[in-house]
């Protein structure tokens, strides 16, 4: 959401909505600092629905569509995709995450803030792209490791620790196995 009138108009109905359960806001950090919750802009977030199902319904697309393997259906299943695994984090974290992002140089998907560490996480879905984003954004911000869904195996090779999405829900506790280590 941006901060013009248009976004004032909904302000009210954000927040109803979102204390009734039925969405999730994820702001956008100003910095990757700890704690997260004091230097984020509350005007800048992400929305997600509290049921992905639904939402693939109420937008109106068929199972059938997302099997398609043109670029549109690609874009919805990362849409989805994202939309599921943000629940899951905000439901098993006790910090609510943020994202990040500049004018295109650094950006992570989410900040998971775990005691005293910040951990960038991203979504990468597509098979082709291989080079994790996350991974130089950990590197430049001096960060222990970093976190990649995605549709590969369970791994930690080279700072990054690598979480099937169906096993997203256990995120928490993969990255609390690593902080017992010397990463």
């Amino acid at each position: 959401m941006s901060t013009d009138a248009r976004a004032r108009e909904y302000r009210s109905a954000v927040f109803w909505l979102e204390e009734a359960g039925l969405i999730t806001r994820i702001y956008r950090a100003r910095k990757p600092a700890l704690p997260l919750s004091a230097d984020c802009n509350f005007d800048a977030y992400k929305v997600s629905l509290f049921d992905t199902g639904l939402l693939r319904a109420a937008a109106g697309i068929s199972p059938d569509a997302l099997q398609s393997q043109t670029p549109e259906a690609a874009a919805v299943r990362a849409a989805l995709n994202r939309n599921a695994l943000t629940q899951s984090l905000t439901a098993q974290l006790k910090a609510r995450p943020a994202y990040f992002e500049t004018n295109g140089r650094m950006s992570a998907d989410f900040l998971i803030q775990t005691g005293t560490d910040l951990i960038p996480a991203e979504l990468a879905l597509n098979p082709s792209r291989r080079k994790s984003t996350v991974k130089r954004f950990a590197v430049r911000q001096k960060m222990p490791f970093a976190v990649r869904f995605s549709h590969d195996n369970l791994s930690f090779t080279d700072g990054v620790m690598t979480i099937p999405l169906p096993l997203a829900d256990w995120t928490a506790k993969l990255i609390g196995l690593t902080e017992n280590s010397t990463y």
